[in-house]
């Protein structure tokens, strides 16, 4: 990175000898026209044209959708998505700010698939030259995965030319150094997929330009890394950042200064995102101005928000998008049968020697009352026997958004409940304070429990487990190994005659971290700690963190979390950080159906 950093500072001072326009400081290198001016990556003189174009390949697909033809949907773009689309055929910079769930990999698949077709109606045939990059290799699969299926979509319909397509060339770079180079006559488009540094390599052993530069997962990687692809950029070269700034940001090992002008530390997301202008221009407005959206709505400048999630129930998407600038506008509903597969768990007599019988009876009481809500059942048990056993609180803020798809012809539930909360209180007959460790091993007991009679109940989901400290995620992996050991799932599943014979689900243990970009039916946070706690919770209390756990869940997200962490001290709340993360935390709570637990220590243990 600091050579390729090296290069752009000789680059422009090449280009500075050479300048004569004085006002322009960053002398057109890409780089720095990323930090010091993205406004001038901006719009191309075939915008025009190319715009007009795209809107008859939108308008055909949607025609053909009409007619009753299924591959043709999906080539279809969603408004916010055809806006992002737009945006990145008329300007060298776009920046793609996806929320979870709203298709992102999708949205720059089909955006440069539409692109080519687009260059090769009115150029015809030229040579050109794209890279994908991204900071984890699932993130690049994923988004190479998604532009060869699409192209294999386009090849299915009947009656279309496909013959530009044959001259799509898509290549995975594993070693840059050892990867053949584009052939010298050639005239298609080759699209390169490798990581940053893969790319960096190839480009240095083949002096090549790069015609597009693609970035998804742009919010976890640092700035000064994208230099090492963007040096090879050509000079009407695009730019495409997609990502999310409120997902987790690259780990930085030291403190850097907060600069006025850019955020210079930190991801090339965060930069484009959150610098302020650099000029005082009135008639030139930065892109970069997140206070004020344009005639689209979600759009801003360069900067284009997707709002249609494909993740996100109802429920989920309400809570999650009352952090970003616009609403998600979800696709999805809540089924019915998932409160039905819920409300067998009481009824389950399985022996379960790994666990408490106490620890076990308050969890199938928790999913009980959980299928309860959804289908709005009431019981017939007293007010003294209710809280003797537990009781679900309901949400102090109720859903707003439409619960139900009319057109729907799959039974749904009469009340969604997505966002569940458990208060874990673990106490000891012993009079000294409970250890965190000794904590840490009740509340992985109760997430083996949970993740075992969700296995039962909804066998074709998948579930995860998702742990901000690596010793919540060992301790877990334990439990579960304990709870699942011999054949007592199976035998379960034999009994039960559910989920299609041996069908058994995935189920995920790893830090919220590790399952950034990644989703799944169920997901399990743990986010607990006793009263001995005495480290700080600003790491708890992190919204980045927060929000990539809660939003990884497609069906329902239990919360595990505890007093100390739902009412911390009002000095922890002097972070300005801390304070918006507590925030997040406690809008959580008031959407949730909350369930308070005491666990003693020695008998679950």
């Amino acid at each position: 990175v600091l050579s390729a950093l090296f290069e752009v500072d000789l680059t422009w001072d090449s280009e500075n000898a050479s300048s004569t326009h004085d006002d322009v400081t960053h002398h057109h290198v890409p780089f720095l026209q990323l930090i010091t001016d993205p406004n001038s990556l901006g719009r191309l003189p075939s915008a025009a044209k190319y715009v007009k174009t795209e809107n008859e390949i939108q308008k055909l697909f949607r025609e053909l959708q009409d007619l009753g033809n299924i591959p043709a949907a999906s080539l279809v773009l969603k408004l916010s998505q055809h806006k992002a689309t737009q945006r990145i055929l008329s300007n060298r910079l776009s920046v793609i700010w996806g929320p979870p769930g709203t298709g992102k990999t999708y949205t720059i698949a089909l955006s440069l698939l539409r692109l080519i077709a687009v260059e090769r109606r009115h150029d015809g045939p030229q040579p050109k030259i794209v890279f994908i990059t991204a900071i984890t290799h699932a993130a690049i699969e994923a988004c190479r995965g998604k532009l060869v299926q699409l192209m294999e979509t386009y090849r299915s319909i009947q009656s279309l030319p496909k013959n530009w397509l044959d001259d799509i060339q898509v290549q995975v770079v594993s070693k840059g150094n050892d990867h053949p180079p584009p052939p010298r006559s050639r005239s298609g488009v080759y699209v390169y997929a490798g990581t940053i540094y893969q790319l960096y390599n190839f480009t240095k052993r083949y002096s090549m330009e790069v015609d597009c530069v693609i970035v998804d997962e742009a919010g976890q990687i640092s700035l000064g890394s994208v230099s090492l692809v963007i040096r090879s950029l050509s000079p009407q070269g695009r730019i495409i950042i997609a990502g999310d700034s409120e997902q987790l940001a690259p780990i930085l090992s030291a403190q850097y200064p907060l600069l006025k002008s850019h955020a210079l530390f930190g991801s090339i997301l965060d930069c484009l995102m959150h610098s302020k202008p650099v000029h005082d221009d009135s008639t030139h407005p930065t892109s970069q101005t997140l206070t004020e959206a344009d005639e689209g709505g979600a759009s801003q400048g360069s900067i284009v928000q997707l709002t249609e999630n494909f993740r996100l129930n109802h429920d989920i998407g309400d809570f999650v998008s009352t952090i970003y600038s616009h609403r998600f506008t979800a696709q999805k509903s809540q089924k019915r049968k998932l409160a039905e597969g819920l409300s067998i768990a009481e009824g389950l007599q399985l022996e379960l020697t790994a666990l408490s019988t106490e620890l076990v009876a308050r969890v199938q009481r928790f999913l009980g009352l959980l299928a309860d809500a959804m289908l709005k059942k009431e019981r017939a048990e007293s007010e003294e026997e209710a809280k003797k056993k537990g009781v679900l609180l309901p949400p102090a803020i109720r859903l707003t958004t439409p619960t139900a798809d009319e057109s729907s012809k799959i039974p749904l539930t009469p009340r969604p409940v997505s966002l569940a909360l458990i208060n874990l209180h673990s106490w000891s007959s012993q009079p000294q304070s409970i250890p965190y460790e000794l904590h840490v091993h009740v509340e992985a007991a109760l997430a083996a429990a949970l993740v075992h009679f969700l296995q039962v109940c909804c066998p074709n989901d998948d579930v995860f487990v998702a742990t901000p400290h690596r010793i919540q995620r060992e301790a877990v992996k334990a439990a579960l190994a304990k709870v699942t050991d011999g054949d007592s799932l199976e035998e379960a599943f034999g009994r039960l005659d559910i989920g299609g014979g041996n069908t058994k689900p995935k189920v995920t243990v790893d830090t919220i971290e590790r399952l950034q970009g990644s989703e799944a039916s169920f997901v399990i946070c743990l986010f607990s700690v006793p009263k001995s706690f005495a480290a700080d919770l600003g790491f708890l209390l992190e919204r980045r963190r927060l929000n990539v756990a809660i939003s990884r869940a497609k069906t329902m997200c239990i919360l595990i979390s505890s007093d100390e962490v739902l009412c911390p001290p009002v000095k922890v709340l002097a972070n300005e950080a801390t304070a918006k993360g507590y925030a997040f935390l406690k809008a959580y709570q008031q959407r949730a159906w909350s369930f308070y637990m005491r666990l003693q220590v020695e008998k679950v243990l």
